[in-house]
């Protein structure tokens, strides 16, 4: 049986060559509805890349980005955005995340869900970049914003639904955490 993770980044471009700045992945089961948001929280990998090693190697940054980043919360902003001395290698990162998956899972046969394909694109651009294999098989990524859209009687057109007894205000959007244990939260328990 294959293993679940959801996977998110955040990024200084919308390009695959963007500098990726934080990185976040955690394990889930579909069948776990009783599964709360904090647990998936304390049970997340959270990684912050080091940009400069990233734009040195010819990673790339967008105005648009970078002007979509400074109307952010500050929070977020000083999470994911400003660089600081816990900022991690590219191969530092990577490895953390393979021991993280190897961990909870299989490589070889585990699911990775994300909000869109920008993730995946992205991801397997910079492993390219610094000369590692992908995380996984490209048909081993999955979209968790369309299975919400499928799924969820409640969704949007944006792939969001409700879920009973949560309050979605308390989130830091575009922390990767945050985003993470949202969108399996909203997989397992949303209606």
């Amino acid at each position: 049986m294959s293993k679940h993770f959801c996977f998110d980044i955040e990024t200084c471009s919308t390009e695959s060559s963007a500098i990726i700045l934080s990185a976040a992945i955690v394990w889930f089961d579909p069948a776990d509805t009783e599964v709360t948001y904090e647990q998936l929280v304390e049970r997340s990998l959270y990684i912050k890349f080091n940009a400069k090693e990233q734009a040195d190697k010819g990673r790339t940054v967008s105005k648009d980005t970078l002007e979509w980043w400074a109307k952010q919360s500050d929070i977020v902003r000083k999470l994911c955005f400003i660089p600081s001395k816990n900022d991690v290698s590219v191969l530092d990162g990577i490895k953390q995340i393979r021991e993280y998956v190897n961990n909870h899972g299989d490589l070889t046969k585990s699911l990775f869900w994300a909000r869109g394909s920008l993730d995946q694109v992205v991801t397997d651009s910079l492993f390219k970049t610094f000369g590692e294999e992908p995380i996984t098989r490209y048909n081993m990524w999955m979209d968790i914003r369309t299975a919400i859209r499928l799924l969820k009687e409640t969704s949007t057109i944006g792939g969001y639904c409700d879920v009973p007894g949560f309050d979605a205000g308390k989130l830091m959007k575009h922390c990767p955490i945050d985003d993470i244990a949202f969108d399996v939260l909203q997989v397992v328990r949303g209606i």
